[in-house]
């Protein structure tokens, strides 16, 4: 809960270029490839479920940039890669509140943000795994 209302503050008042470094570094990695290795994703499921979780409990909303952002600190704090991607819409599709959306990917899983709308990634920042 703690990271969740943490990147929420972020997201609402500390411009992005002050923060972006803690989601890892810029990344040119393809977010449907990204670590696709094997499954092992036992363990980042879980931290996904104890966000998604967290989201319900928290008063107010935690929408999916946030959620993105808690996920990806959780992974980094246990070296597990990630890969956080923000998307767009496309242009001839733009016009809702969900123009753009945020996710994490890993072994090619997307572990939250999941969306039956298509979004093309426009910022991806990730980091290896430390061990699988």
């Amino acid at each position: 809960m703690a990271y969740l209302l943490l990147a929420r503050a972020l997201v609402a008042w500390v411009p992005l270029a002050k923060w972006r470094g803690s989601l890892g570094a810029p990344s040119a990695t393809s977010a449907a490839d990204a670590f696709s290795l094997g499954d092992g994703n036992r363990v980042p499921r879980r931290l996904a479920r104890a966000v998604l979780r967290a989201t319900a409990r928290l008063p107010g909303q935690s929408l999916c940039l946030p959620q993105a952002i808690a996920l990806q600190w959780l992974l980094r704090r246990r070296g597990l890669g990630g890969v956080l991607v923000i998307g767009v819409r496309p242009g001839t599709a733009r016009g809702g509140i969900d123009d753009l959306h945020a996710w994490i990917v890993r072994r090619g899983e997307t572990l939250i943000g999941q969306s039956d709308q298509p979004h093309h990634p426009i910022y991806t920042a990730g980091f290896e795994a430390e061990h699988t």
